[in-house]
């Protein structure tokens, strides 16, 4: 996973590879996308999230530092990744209920992505992250096939 890059315009939100490739938390999963049998972008699931995170309930996943690589970016990989995601979740996390997200107010192409994708706008704003306030955002998995 440590090639994957990017955008400059994006990397003030995505963080650091090494260092969330490193991440030994033994509540988070990581996860990948693959293109054409490459490692072209991956996330983590955070399953302690609601305990971590005062506006998420106990037992709610999380989703963070999602990252699609700069060279396959505009070929529609994020829509079909988030068109699919909801099930995905249900199904690799069963007693789930739903997932959350925070997704930086300045980032305004990812979060249409995700409320594109089924993710509700609670109208909530979470100011711990490092680049700026970001927008808090909910998926339901109860609703998913």
């Amino acid at each position: 996973m440590l090639h994957i890059r990017l955008p400059a315009d994006q990397q003030v939100f995505g963080g650091d590879i090494a260092v969330e490739s490193a991440d030994t938390d033994p509540e988070t999963d990581f996860h990948v996308l693959r293109h054409e049998g490459q490692i072209v972008g991956f996330f983590k699931i955070e399953r302690a999230y609601g305990a971590r995170y005062d506006f998420a309930p106990n037992g709610a996943l999380g989703l963070r530092m999602l990252q699609i690589d700069a060279s396959v970016q505009g070929k529609g990989l994020g829509n079909a990744l988030f068109a699919a995601l909801p099930a995905y979740l249900a199904r690799e996390y069963p007693s789930a209920s739903e997932c959350w997200l925070t997704v930086n107010c300045r980032n305004t192409r990812a979060r249409h992505v995700y409320l594109t994708a089924g993710w509700e706008e609670t109208g909530a704003l979470y100011h711990g992250g490092g680049a700026g306030p970001q927008h808090i955002l909910r998926l339901d998995l109860m609703t998913q096939p």
